[in-house]
Protein backbone atom coordinates (compact mmCIF):
# COMPACT_ATOMS: atom_id res chain seq x y z
CA UNK A 1 0.00 0.00 0.00
CA UNK A 2 0.65 3.64 -0.20
CA UNK A 3 1.75 5.64 1.85
CA UNK A 4 3.63 9.21 1.70
CA UNK A 5 2.50 12.54 1.30
CA UNK A 6 1.51 10.57 1.16
CA UNK A 7 -0.07 8.74 -1.06
CA UNK A 8 -0.11 5.78 0.81
CA UNK A 9 -2.45 2.44 0.42
CA UNK A 10 -0.01 0.66 3.20
CA UNK A 11 0.22 -2.69 3.85
CA UNK A 12 -0.12 -3.56 7.19
CA UNK A 13 3.05 -3.21 9.63
CA UNK A 14 4.23 -5.76 12.01
CA UNK A 15 6.62 -7.97 12.97
CA UNK A 16 6.36 -11.66 12.36
CA UNK A 17 4.38 -13.55 14.88
CA UNK A 18 7.54 -15.01 15.60
CA UNK A 19 8.50 -12.30 18.13
CA UNK A 20 11.99 -11.53 16.37
CA UNK A 21 13.56 -8.80 18.23
CA UNK A 22 15.43 -5.42 16.97
CA UNK A 23 17.63 -2.21 18.02
CA UNK A 24 16.88 0.75 16.22
CA UNK A 25 18.35 4.07 16.80
CA UNK A 26 17.33 7.50 17.07
CA UNK A 27 19.20 10.75 16.22
CA UNK A 28 20.03 13.95 16.85
CA UNK A 29 17.51 15.43 19.29
CA UNK A 30 18.09 19.60 19.51
CA UNK A 31 16.29 22.14 19.60
CA UNK A 32 16.60 25.80 18.45
CA UNK A 33 15.93 29.22 18.52
CA UNK A 34 13.44 31.34 16.19
CA UNK A 35 16.18 34.10 14.66
CA UNK A 36 14.18 36.81 13.09
CA UNK A 37 10.78 38.60 12.61
CA UNK A 38 8.09 35.91 13.27
CA UNK A 39 6.05 34.96 10.00
CA UNK A 40 2.43 33.69 9.96
CA UNK A 41 2.06 32.37 6.76
CA UNK A 42 -1.39 30.03 6.67
CA UNK A 43 -2.74 28.98 3.54
CA UNK A 44 -4.41 25.22 4.42
CA UNK A 45 -4.37 23.48 0.34
CA UNK A 46 -6.81 20.81 0.58
CA UNK A 47 -4.33 18.03 -0.70
CA UNK A 48 -4.51 14.16 -1.21
CA UNK A 49 -1.57 12.15 -0.92
CA UNK A 50 0.15 8.77 -1.52
CA UNK A 51 2.71 6.52 -2.53
CA UNK A 52 3.26 2.38 -2.51
CA UNK A 53 3.08 1.92 0.98
CA UNK A 54 5.72 -0.56 1.41
CA UNK A 55 6.91 -0.20 4.52
CA UNK A 56 10.28 -1.72 6.05
CA UNK A 57 11.64 -2.33 9.08
CA UNK A 58 14.83 -0.36 10.05
CA UNK A 59 17.14 -3.24 10.43
CA UNK A 60 21.27 -3.49 11.87
CA UNK A 61 22.64 -1.17 9.43
CA UNK A 62 20.56 1.80 8.80
CA UNK A 63 22.37 4.89 6.88
CA UNK A 64 21.82 7.68 9.38
CA UNK A 65 23.49 10.45 7.97
CA UNK A 66 24.87 12.86 10.29
CA UNK A 67 22.85 11.97 13.28
CA UNK A 68 23.92 10.22 16.26
CA UNK A 69 22.73 7.57 17.56
CA UNK A 70 21.05 6.18 20.78
CA UNK A 71 17.89 3.97 21.97
CA UNK A 72 14.56 4.68 20.66
CA UNK A 73 12.21 4.89 24.17
CA UNK A 74 9.51 2.26 24.58
CA UNK A 75 5.79 2.84 25.16
CA UNK A 76 4.12 1.13 27.93
CA UNK A 77 0.66 1.11 29.47
CA UNK A 78 -1.42 -0.11 32.30
CA UNK A 79 -4.69 -0.47 33.39
CA UNK A 80 -6.89 2.35 34.42
CA UNK A 81 -10.79 2.52 35.69
CA UNK A 82 -12.27 5.14 32.90
CA UNK A 83 -13.32 8.32 34.50
CA UNK A 84 -10.08 8.23 37.32
CA UNK A 85 -8.29 11.41 36.87
CA UNK A 86 -5.28 12.53 38.90
CA UNK A 87 -4.28 16.11 39.56
CA UNK A 88 -1.19 16.27 37.31
CA UNK A 89 0.71 19.77 35.89
CA UNK A 90 0.83 17.87 32.95
CA UNK A 91 -2.90 18.37 31.71
CA UNK A 92 -4.31 20.87 29.48
CA UNK A 93 -3.51 22.48 26.15
CA UNK A 94 -4.47 21.55 22.23
CA UNK A 95 -1.66 20.54 20.49
CA UNK A 96 -1.98 22.07 17.33
CA UNK A 97 0.23 19.27 14.56
CA UNK A 98 0.34 19.23 10.39
CA UNK A 99 0.57 16.87 8.20
CA UNK A 100 1.17 17.04 4.35
CA UNK A 101 -2.68 16.56 2.92
CA UNK A 102 -6.02 16.19 4.07
CA UNK A 103 -7.29 12.89 4.27
CA UNK A 104 -10.16 11.88 1.91
CA UNK A 105 -11.43 9.67 4.50
CA UNK A 106 -11.60 8.96 8.15
CA UNK A 107 -13.38 5.20 8.20
CA UNK A 108 -10.49 3.37 9.33
CA UNK A 109 -11.70 -0.11 7.40
CA UNK A 110 -11.62 1.46 4.03
CA UNK A 111 -8.31 3.98 4.63
CA UNK A 112 -5.71 3.56 1.81
CA UNK A 113 -4.12 6.28 2.50
CA UNK A 114 -0.86 7.51 5.55
CA UNK A 115 -2.80 10.70 5.59
CA UNK A 116 -5.82 9.03 6.63
CA UNK A 117 -4.00 6.52 8.92
CA UNK A 118 -2.15 9.53 10.71
CA UNK A 119 -5.42 10.97 11.88
CA UNK A 120 -7.45 7.79 12.37
CA UNK A 121 -4.73 6.62 15.01
CA UNK A 122 -6.22 9.11 17.24
CA UNK A 123 -9.39 7.74 17.73
CA UNK A 124 -9.08 4.06 16.57
CA UNK A 125 -6.87 1.20 17.99
CA UNK A 126 -6.27 -2.40 17.37
CA UNK A 127 -5.82 -5.58 18.83
CA UNK A 128 -2.05 -5.29 19.14
CA UNK A 129 0.35 -2.29 18.94
CA UNK A 130 3.84 -2.21 18.09
CA UNK A 131 6.57 -0.30 19.95
CA UNK A 132 9.44 2.08 18.71
CA UNK A 133 11.66 -1.35 18.45
CA UNK A 134 9.57 -2.80 16.33
CA UNK A 135 8.16 -5.60 18.89
CA UNK A 136 4.34 -6.58 19.61
CA UNK A 137 3.11 -4.68 22.47
CA UNK A 138 -0.58 -5.55 23.78
CA UNK A 139 -3.14 -2.73 22.94
CA UNK A 140 -6.93 -3.73 23.35
CA UNK A 141 -6.21 -7.32 23.70
CA UNK A 142 -4.01 -7.91 27.13
CA UNK A 143 -2.91 -10.89 25.97
CA UNK A 144 -3.08 -13.38 22.97
CA UNK A 145 -2.16 -17.34 21.68
CA UNK A 146 -1.36 -18.71 18.54
CA UNK A 147 -1.14 -22.76 19.66
CA UNK A 148 -1.04 -23.68 15.60
CA UNK A 149 -0.39 -22.05 12.45
CA UNK A 150 -4.22 -21.56 11.82
CA UNK A 151 -5.32 -20.62 15.36
CA UNK A 152 -5.41 -17.27 17.57
CA UNK A 153 -6.65 -16.61 20.88
CA UNK A 154 -7.09 -13.19 22.38
CA UNK A 155 -8.08 -11.99 25.49
CA UNK A 156 -9.29 -8.17 25.76
CA UNK A 157 -9.34 -5.69 28.22
CA UNK A 158 -12.09 -5.49 30.53
CA UNK A 159 -12.20 -1.62 30.59
CA UNK A 160 -12.75 -0.31 27.32
CA UNK A 161 -14.75 1.79 26.29
CA UNK A 162 -16.13 3.46 22.62
CA UNK A 163 -16.69 7.47 22.73
CA UNK A 164 -20.47 6.82 22.76
CA UNK A 165 -20.22 5.31 26.33
CA UNK A 166 -20.92 1.57 25.45
CA UNK A 167 -18.16 -1.11 26.48
CA UNK A 168 -16.64 -2.58 23.66
CA UNK A 169 -16.50 -6.19 23.76
CA UNK A 170 -15.66 -9.16 21.82
CA UNK A 171 -18.64 -9.30 19.57
CA UNK A 172 -17.52 -5.40 18.34
CA UNK A 173 -14.55 -7.16 17.45
CA UNK A 174 -16.59 -10.26 15.68
CA UNK A 175 -18.47 -7.36 13.71
CA UNK A 176 -15.43 -5.29 12.55
CA UNK A 177 -13.57 -8.10 11.22
CA UNK A 178 -17.20 -9.79 9.37
CA UNK A 179 -17.81 -5.43 7.95
CA UNK A 180 -14.29 -5.94 6.65
CA UNK A 181 -14.73 -9.73 4.70
CA UNK A 182 -18.36 -8.05 3.36
CA UNK A 183 -17.49 -6.74 -0.39
CA UNK A 184 -20.16 -3.96 -0.07
CA UNK A 185 -17.55 -2.09 2.41
CA UNK A 186 -14.86 -1.77 0.08
CA UNK A 187 -11.72 -2.63 2.63
CA UNK A 188 -8.74 -3.00 1.19
CA UNK A 189 -7.87 -5.43 3.96
CA UNK A 190 -10.72 -7.85 2.62
CA UNK A 191 -8.22 -9.90 1.35
CA UNK A 192 -6.22 -11.00 5.01
CA UNK A 193 -9.45 -11.02 6.51
CA UNK A 194 -10.99 -13.57 3.99
CA UNK A 195 -8.20 -16.36 5.33
CA UNK A 196 -10.43 -16.00 8.76
CA UNK A 197 -12.67 -19.54 8.39
CA UNK A 198 -14.28 -18.84 11.71
CA UNK A 199 -14.79 -16.38 14.76
CA UNK A 200 -15.74 -17.13 18.07
CA UNK A 201 -17.00 -15.40 21.12
CA UNK A 202 -17.57 -17.65 24.18
CA UNK A 203 -17.74 -14.43 26.09
CA UNK A 204 -17.63 -10.24 26.13
CA UNK A 205 -13.65 -10.62 26.73
CA UNK A 206 -12.82 -13.69 24.65
CA UNK A 207 -11.97 -13.54 20.26
CA UNK A 208 -11.13 -16.75 18.78
CA UNK A 209 -10.02 -17.43 15.23
CA UNK A 210 -9.74 -20.00 13.08
CA UNK A 211 -7.91 -19.05 9.57
CA UNK A 212 -8.50 -21.24 6.70
CA UNK A 213 -4.79 -21.61 5.76
CA UNK A 214 -1.48 -20.92 7.94
CA UNK A 215 -0.49 -17.07 7.41
CA UNK A 216 3.05 -16.17 8.83
CA UNK A 217 1.49 -12.23 8.70
CA UNK A 218 -1.51 -12.37 10.33
CA UNK A 219 -0.59 -11.01 13.86
CA UNK A 220 1.51 -8.10 12.10
CA UNK A 221 -1.89 -7.48 10.24
CA UNK A 222 -3.97 -7.14 13.89
CA UNK A 223 -1.33 -4.52 14.77
CA UNK A 224 -1.68 -2.38 11.51
CA UNK A 225 -1.74 1.27 12.38
CA UNK A 226 -4.66 2.38 9.62
CA UNK A 227 -3.23 3.03 6.76
CA UNK A 228 -4.33 -0.16 4.53
CA UNK A 229 -7.82 -0.11 5.94
CA UNK A 230 -7.19 -1.50 9.92
CA UNK A 231 -8.27 -4.27 11.87
CA UNK A 232 -9.61 -1.55 14.45
CA UNK A 233 -12.91 -1.98 16.47
CA UNK A 234 -15.80 0.07 15.64
CA UNK A 235 -19.24 0.18 16.89
CA UNK A 236 -21.98 -1.43 14.99
CA UNK A 237 -24.93 0.95 15.91
CA UNK A 238 -22.67 4.30 14.63
CA UNK A 239 -21.75 2.70 11.16
CA UNK A 240 -25.46 2.45 11.00
CA UNK A 241 -26.34 5.35 12.07
CA UNK A 242 -24.42 6.86 9.77
CA UNK A 243 -23.88 4.64 6.85
CA UNK A 244 -20.07 4.50 6.70
CA UNK A 245 -17.44 5.97 9.11
CA UNK A 246 -15.34 8.48 6.22
CA UNK A 247 -16.97 11.63 7.91
CA UNK A 248 -17.42 10.64 11.71
CA UNK A 249 -14.77 8.51 14.01
CA UNK A 250 -16.61 7.00 16.87
CA UNK A 251 -14.04 4.51 18.44
CA UNK A 252 -11.45 3.50 21.84
CA UNK A 253 -8.58 5.43 21.31
CA UNK A 254 -7.47 8.69 23.65
CA UNK A 255 -8.75 11.28 21.43
CA UNK A 256 -12.54 11.83 20.70
CA UNK A 257 -13.45 13.38 17.30
CA UNK A 258 -14.83 16.81 17.24
CA UNK A 259 -15.26 17.90 13.61
CA UNK A 260 -14.19 18.25 10.54
CA UNK A 261 -13.74 21.42 8.73
CA UNK A 262 -13.06 20.79 5.42
CA UNK A 263 -10.01 22.77 3.62
CA UNK A 264 -9.12 23.45 7.61
CA UNK A 265 -8.81 21.18 10.09
CA UNK A 266 -9.95 18.27 11.89
CA UNK A 267 -10.15 18.95 15.84
CA UNK A 268 -10.08 15.96 18.81
CA UNK A 269 -10.82 16.55 22.26
CA UNK A 270 -9.94 14.51 25.08
CA UNK A 271 -11.25 10.73 25.79
CA UNK A 272 -12.15 11.12 29.56
CA UNK A 273 -12.64 7.20 29.71
CA UNK A 274 -9.79 6.20 28.16
CA UNK A 275 -7.74 2.80 29.48
CA UNK A 276 -4.45 3.97 29.58
CA UNK A 277 -2.54 5.03 32.79
CA UNK A 278 1.14 6.79 32.63
CA UNK A 279 3.11 4.22 33.90
CA UNK A 280 5.53 6.65 35.59
CA UNK A 281 2.90 8.74 37.08
CA UNK A 282 0.08 7.18 37.47
CA UNK A 283 -1.64 9.76 35.49
CA UNK A 284 -4.96 9.01 33.52
CA UNK A 285 -4.21 9.58 29.90
CA UNK A 286 -4.37 11.25 27.67
CA UNK A 287 -3.00 14.74 29.32
CA UNK A 288 -3.61 17.30 26.26
CA UNK A 289 -6.84 18.85 26.31
CA UNK A 290 -6.98 18.33 22.78
CA UNK A 291 -5.34 18.07 19.05
CA UNK A 292 -6.24 20.49 15.89
CA UNK A 293 -4.42 18.64 13.18
CA UNK A 294 -4.32 20.87 9.64
CA UNK A 295 -3.21 20.17 6.21
CA UNK A 296 -0.34 21.43 4.65
CA UNK A 297 2.18 20.08 1.85
CA UNK A 298 4.20 23.26 1.25
CA UNK A 299 7.68 23.16 3.71
CA UNK A 300 8.53 26.91 3.32
CA UNK A 301 4.75 27.36 5.21
CA UNK A 302 5.67 24.62 7.38
CA UNK A 303 8.69 26.53 8.25
CA UNK A 304 7.53 29.63 9.14
CA UNK A 305 4.23 28.22 11.10
CA UNK A 306 6.20 26.04 13.43
CA UNK A 307 8.72 28.91 14.10
CA UNK A 308 5.40 31.21 14.87
CA UNK A 309 3.72 28.60 16.71
CA UNK A 310 0.84 28.80 14.19
CA UNK A 311 1.82 24.72 14.20
CA UNK A 312 3.26 22.70 17.23
CA UNK A 313 4.74 19.51 15.30
CA UNK A 314 5.40 18.26 12.20
CA UNK A 315 6.07 14.79 10.62
CA UNK A 316 8.51 16.03 8.06
CA UNK A 317 11.24 18.14 7.87
CA UNK A 318 13.25 19.22 4.53
CA UNK A 319 16.96 17.68 4.29
CA UNK A 320 18.35 21.14 3.23
CA UNK A 321 16.90 22.30 6.89
CA UNK A 322 18.42 19.85 9.22
CA UNK A 323 21.73 21.93 10.29
CA UNK A 324 19.65 25.25 10.89
CA UNK A 325 16.35 23.13 12.83
CA UNK A 326 18.86 20.88 14.67
CA UNK A 327 20.67 23.46 16.59
CA UNK A 328 17.52 26.05 17.35
CA UNK A 329 16.91 25.82 21.36
CA UNK A 330 12.45 26.61 20.63
CA UNK A 331 12.69 23.16 18.20
CA UNK A 332 12.98 19.72 18.69
CA UNK A 333 14.68 17.72 15.80
CA UNK A 334 14.48 14.22 15.57
CA UNK A 335 16.20 11.66 12.90
CA UNK A 336 15.14 8.30 14.23
CA UNK A 337 16.37 5.16 11.98
CA UNK A 338 13.02 4.73 9.60
CA UNK A 339 11.51 2.58 7.78
CA UNK A 340 10.74 4.63 4.57
CA UNK A 341 12.04 3.84 0.64
CA UNK A 342 11.34 5.02 -2.94
CA UNK A 343 10.84 2.72 -5.32
CA UNK A 344 10.18 2.98 -9.56
CA UNK A 345 7.42 1.25 -11.23
CA UNK A 346 6.72 0.49 -14.56
CA UNK A 347 3.55 -0.31 -16.27
CA UNK A 348 3.98 -3.83 -18.26
CA UNK A 349 0.68 -4.18 -19.37
CA UNK A 350 1.75 -1.55 -22.11
CA UNK A 351 5.00 -0.84 -24.44
CA UNK A 352 7.68 -0.03 -24.06
CA UNK A 353 7.52 -1.62 -20.96
CA UNK A 354 6.92 -5.10 -21.83
CA UNK A 355 10.51 -5.65 -22.98
CA UNK A 356 12.88 -6.60 -20.05
CA UNK A 357 15.77 -4.86 -21.94
CA UNK A 358 13.74 -1.39 -22.03
CA UNK A 359 13.00 -1.89 -18.28
CA UNK A 360 16.87 -3.01 -17.77
CA UNK A 361 18.02 -0.04 -19.55
CA UNK A 362 16.03 2.40 -17.30
CA UNK A 363 17.51 0.79 -13.88
CA UNK A 364 21.00 1.31 -15.42
CA UNK A 365 20.07 4.18 -16.34
CA UNK A 366 19.69 6.04 -12.87
CA UNK A 367 22.52 7.34 -10.54
CA UNK A 368 20.53 6.01 -6.80
CA UNK A 369 23.70 8.08 -5.00
CA UNK A 370 22.61 11.45 -7.43
CA UNK A 371 18.82 11.29 -5.94
CA UNK A 372 20.18 10.74 -2.51
CA UNK A 373 22.12 13.63 -2.42
CA UNK A 374 20.04 15.95 -4.25
CA UNK A 375 16.39 15.00 -2.68
CA UNK A 376 17.59 14.07 0.65
CA UNK A 377 21.37 15.70 1.15
CA UNK A 378 22.61 12.62 2.20
CA UNK A 379 20.64 11.45 4.74
CA UNK A 380 19.29 8.12 2.79
CA UNK A 381 21.21 5.34 1.37
CA UNK A 382 20.60 3.68 -1.79
CA UNK A 383 18.18 0.67 -1.44
CA UNK A 384 19.41 -2.85 -1.23
CA UNK A 385 16.42 -4.09 -1.62
CA UNK A 386 12.59 -3.34 -1.78
CA UNK A 387 11.91 -4.39 1.34
CA UNK A 388 13.37 -1.35 2.97
CA UNK A 389 14.74 -2.32 6.46
CA UNK A 390 13.61 -5.50 8.01
CA UNK A 391 13.92 -7.65 11.47
CA UNK A 392 16.43 -10.80 11.40
CA UNK A 393 16.37 -12.84 9.35
CA UNK A 394 14.88 -10.33 6.33
CA UNK A 395 17.58 -7.66 7.00
CA UNK A 396 19.82 -10.11 5.19
CA UNK A 397 17.74 -9.99 1.63
CA UNK A 398 19.96 -8.24 -1.37
CA UNK A 399 18.93 -7.77 -4.71
CA UNK A 400 21.15 -6.90 -7.27
CA UNK A 401 19.93 -3.76 -9.17
CA UNK A 402 21.33 -3.29 -12.75
CA UNK A 403 24.69 -1.11 -11.79
CA UNK A 404 24.56 2.94 -12.81
CA UNK A 405 25.74 2.50 -16.74
CA UNK A 406 24.05 5.29 -19.12
CA UNK A 407 26.34 4.47 -21.88
CA UNK A 408 25.33 0.51 -21.22
CA UNK A 409 21.75 1.36 -21.21
CA UNK A 410 21.69 3.14 -24.40
CA UNK A 411 23.10 -0.04 -25.83
CA UNK A 412 20.40 -2.13 -24.80
CA UNK A 413 17.81 0.30 -26.07
CA UNK A 414 18.85 0.09 -28.98
CA UNK A 415 18.90 -3.34 -28.95
CA UNK A 416 15.20 -3.03 -27.87
CA UNK A 417 14.56 -1.03 -31.12
CA UNK A 418 14.61 2.24 -29.52
CA UNK A 419 18.21 3.24 -30.77
CA UNK A 420 16.82 7.11 -30.63
CA UNK A 421 15.00 6.77 -27.48
CA UNK A 422 11.50 8.07 -27.18
CA UNK A 423 8.71 10.21 -25.22
CA UNK A 424 7.35 8.98 -22.44
CA UNK A 425 5.10 10.29 -19.31
CA UNK A 426 6.78 10.09 -15.30
CA UNK A 427 4.31 9.97 -12.74
CA UNK A 428 5.39 11.87 -9.98
CA UNK A 429 3.15 11.25 -6.85
CA UNK A 430 2.00 14.14 -4.99
CA UNK A 431 4.55 14.46 -1.95
CA UNK A 432 7.86 16.60 -2.39
CA UNK A 433 10.20 13.62 -1.75
CA UNK A 434 8.86 11.69 -4.63
CA UNK A 435 8.22 14.72 -7.02
CA UNK A 436 11.64 15.98 -6.76
CA UNK A 437 13.15 12.72 -7.54
CA UNK A 438 11.25 12.39 -10.33
CA UNK A 439 12.81 14.95 -11.51
CA UNK A 440 16.20 13.97 -10.84
CA UNK A 441 15.41 11.02 -13.03
CA UNK A 442 13.40 13.01 -15.53
CA UNK A 443 17.48 14.07 -16.48
CA UNK A 444 19.09 11.14 -16.29
CA UNK A 445 16.75 9.28 -18.68
CA UNK A 446 17.08 12.38 -21.07
CA UNK A 447 20.75 11.10 -21.21
CA UNK A 448 19.86 7.60 -22.70
CA UNK A 449 17.17 9.48 -25.15
CA UNK A 450 14.39 9.25 -23.32
CA UNK A 451 12.37 12.24 -23.17
CA UNK A 452 10.21 12.14 -19.82
CA UNK A 453 7.75 14.50 -19.17
CA UNK A 454 6.89 14.72 -15.38
CA UNK A 455 3.39 14.44 -14.38
CA UNK A 456 2.10 15.32 -10.87
CA UNK A 457 -1.59 14.33 -10.62
CA UNK A 458 -3.94 15.35 -7.68
CA UNK A 459 -4.52 12.79 -5.90
CA UNK A 460 -8.15 11.21 -6.56
CA UNK A 461 -6.94 11.18 -10.30
CA UNK A 462 -3.51 9.39 -9.28
CA UNK A 463 -6.00 7.03 -7.74
CA UNK A 464 -7.77 6.02 -10.70
CA UNK A 465 -4.88 6.24 -12.62
CA UNK A 466 -2.79 3.87 -10.80
CA UNK A 467 -5.35 1.36 -9.04
CA UNK A 468 -8.49 1.13 -11.11
CA UNK A 469 -7.37 2.01 -14.96
CA UNK A 470 -3.74 0.77 -14.80
CA UNK A 471 -3.58 4.04 -17.16
CA UNK A 472 0.10 5.42 -16.43
CA UNK A 473 3.63 4.75 -17.76
CA UNK A 474 6.11 4.51 -15.44
CA UNK A 475 5.65 5.82 -11.50
CA UNK A 476 7.87 7.49 -8.79
CA UNK A 477 6.42 6.21 -5.85
CA UNK A 478 7.35 5.35 -2.09
CA UNK A 479 6.21 4.00 1.43
CA UNK A 480 6.43 4.64 5.28
CA UNK A 481 7.53 0.78 5.76
CA UNK A 482 5.86 -2.58 7.15
CA UNK A 483 7.39 -4.55 9.55
CA UNK A 484 6.68 -7.87 7.79
CA UNK A 485 7.50 -7.91 3.71
CA UNK A 486 4.58 -9.21 3.00
CA UNK A 487 2.79 -6.33 4.22
CA UNK A 488 5.04 -4.57 2.14
CA UNK A 489 3.75 -5.64 -1.02
CA UNK A 490 0.40 -6.84 -0.49
CA UNK A 491 -2.34 -4.48 -2.12
CA UNK A 492 -0.18 -2.78 -4.49
CA UNK A 493 2.17 -5.37 -5.97
CA UNK A 494 0.27 -8.73 -4.80
CA UNK A 495 1.20 -10.82 -8.34
CA UNK A 496 -1.84 -13.50 -7.15
CA UNK A 497 -4.31 -10.68 -7.70
CA UNK A 498 -4.01 -7.05 -7.51
CA UNK A 499 -1.02 -6.22 -9.06
CA UNK A 500 -1.08 -3.27 -10.49
CA UNK A 501 2.11 -3.26 -12.39
CA UNK A 502 0.94 -5.81 -14.75
CA UNK A 503 3.46 -8.37 -13.44
CA UNK A 504 3.53 -11.93 -14.65
CA UNK A 505 5.38 -14.31 -13.76
CA UNK A 506 3.59 -17.61 -12.01
CA UNK A 507 7.06 -18.96 -10.68
CA UNK A 508 7.36 -15.64 -8.44
CA UNK A 509 3.28 -16.35 -7.79
CA UNK A 510 3.94 -19.47 -6.91
CA UNK A 511 6.56 -18.55 -4.47
CA UNK A 512 4.38 -16.07 -3.05
CA UNK A 513 1.85 -18.31 -2.17
CA UNK A 514 4.95 -20.32 -1.03
CA UNK A 515 6.27 -17.70 1.50
CA UNK A 516 2.73 -16.88 2.91
CA UNK A 517 2.20 -19.92 4.12
CA UNK A 518 5.87 -20.73 5.85
CA UNK A 519 5.79 -19.97 9.44
CA UNK A 520 9.39 -20.93 9.52
CA UNK A 521 11.19 -17.41 9.40
CA UNK A 522 14.68 -18.92 8.14
CA UNK A 523 12.98 -20.94 5.46
CA UNK A 524 10.48 -17.65 4.90
CA UNK A 525 13.49 -15.01 4.11
CA UNK A 526 14.81 -18.17 1.59
CA UNK A 527 11.68 -17.64 -0.11
CA UNK A 528 12.04 -13.92 -0.13
CA UNK A 529 15.27 -13.89 -1.74
CA UNK A 530 14.58 -16.45 -4.23
CA UNK A 531 11.52 -14.59 -5.37
CA UNK A 532 13.28 -11.55 -5.35
CA UNK A 533 16.03 -12.27 -6.97
CA UNK A 534 14.08 -13.40 -9.89
CA UNK A 535 11.75 -10.67 -10.12
CA UNK A 536 13.97 -7.74 -9.57
CA UNK A 537 17.25 -9.42 -10.63
CA UNK A 538 16.23 -10.61 -13.89
CA UNK A 539 12.69 -10.07 -14.56
CA UNK A 540 13.06 -5.65 -13.59
CA UNK A 541 9.75 -6.27 -12.40
CA UNK A 542 10.39 -2.50 -9.83
CA UNK A 543 13.43 -0.62 -9.37
CA UNK A 544 14.14 0.09 -5.94
CA UNK A 545 15.90 3.75 -5.46
CA UNK A 546 16.81 5.24 -2.02
CA UNK A 547 15.78 4.40 1.63
CA UNK A 548 14.31 7.50 2.60
CA UNK A 549 15.09 9.42 5.84
CA UNK A 550 12.55 9.98 8.27
CA UNK A 551 12.50 13.53 10.94
CA UNK A 552 9.83 14.91 12.93
CA UNK A 553 10.12 18.17 14.16
CA UNK A 554 8.21 20.07 16.86
CA UNK A 555 8.34 22.83 19.99
CA UNK A 556 10.69 22.08 22.32
CA UNK A 557 7.58 22.43 25.33
CA UNK A 558 6.29 19.02 23.89
CA UNK A 559 7.44 16.37 25.80
CA UNK A 560 6.44 12.82 25.67
CA UNK A 561 5.68 12.30 22.21
CA UNK A 562 5.96 8.59 20.45
CA UNK A 563 5.78 7.24 17.41
CA UNK A 564 5.76 3.88 15.56
CA UNK A 565 8.83 2.55 13.63
CA UNK A 566 6.25 1.86 10.59
CA UNK A 567 5.06 5.47 11.20
CA UNK A 568 1.94 5.64 13.39
CA UNK A 569 2.45 8.48 15.83
CA UNK A 570 1.36 8.46 19.29
CA UNK A 571 -0.09 11.56 21.31
CA UNK A 572 -1.45 9.71 23.96
CA UNK A 573 1.71 10.54 26.53
CA UNK A 574 2.51 13.46 25.40
CA UNK A 575 1.98 16.90 26.97
CA UNK A 576 2.98 20.54 27.16
CA UNK A 577 5.51 21.56 29.67
CA UNK A 578 4.50 23.94 31.64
Amino acid sequence: MWCDNRFCLCLCKALSPHGEHLSFGVCMSSSNETKGKPESRRKFIKYGAGAVAVLAVAGASYYLGQSTVTSLPTPTSTLTTPGATTKSSRYGGTLKITIEGEPPGLDPQKSVLAIEGWTIVQVYEGLLDIDSEGKFNPCLAESWENPNPTTYNFHLRDNVYFHNGRKAVADDWKYSIERIQDPNTGSPMKGYADNIATIETPDNLTLNMTLKQPYAPMLAQFANPADNGSFFVVPKEEVEKYGDLQQNMIGTGPFKFVEFSRGDHISFKRNENYWRKDPDTGDQLPYLDGIIETFQPDWEVNLANIKTEGTQWLNRIDPKDWGELSTDPDLTAIHPAGLMYLHLHFNMRRKPWTDVKVRTAVAMAIDRDEINKTVFFGFGASAANPLGHMPPPYNGITVNVPPYDPEGAKKLLADAGYPNGFDDVLVGCPAPEERKTAEVIQGQLSKIGINAKVDEPEIGALLDMFFVKHDYSECVCGGDGAIDPDANFYTVYRPLSSDVTGYDNPNVAAMWQQQEQETDPDKRAKIWQDMLNQAITKDVWIVPLNFRPTFFLYRRYLKGFQWRLDGGNKFYGAYIEK
